[in-house]
């Protein structure tokens, strides 16, 4: 065996050892961080609504620069908030 086919060989055995890690430990999401991002994109589309800013450039680049900006301000200022609240409730919860 030449050192090409070695490498193969070992790269391709950890590729599926690393494969079969993978699938045995359960994928940890938080609904929490999904719920923020949810919200923080519907508070950005009725900003954008509300100050009509999008309206006044005829470039859609640009409209859709202003989304993309006032989503992620807002998802940011949800997760924020999440954060907060928890660290209030941990403190209560210590206390």
């Amino acid at each position: 065996m030449n050192s090409n086919d070695e490498r193969k060989y070992y790269n391709k055995k950890l590729i599926k050892e690393t494969f079969k890690e993978e699938i045995k430990k359960p994928k940890s999401y938080l609904w929490i961080d999904f719920l923020s991002a949810f919200i923080g994109c519907i508070m950005g589309n009725i900003l954008l609504r509300v100050t009509g800013i999008e309206e006044k450039f005829d470039m859609s680049i640009l409209s859709m620069g202003f989304t993309v900006i006032y989503s992620v301000i807002c998802i940011f200022l949800m997760k924020g908030a999440i954060i907060g609240i928890r660290k209030i409730i941990e403190r209560k919860r210590n206390s």
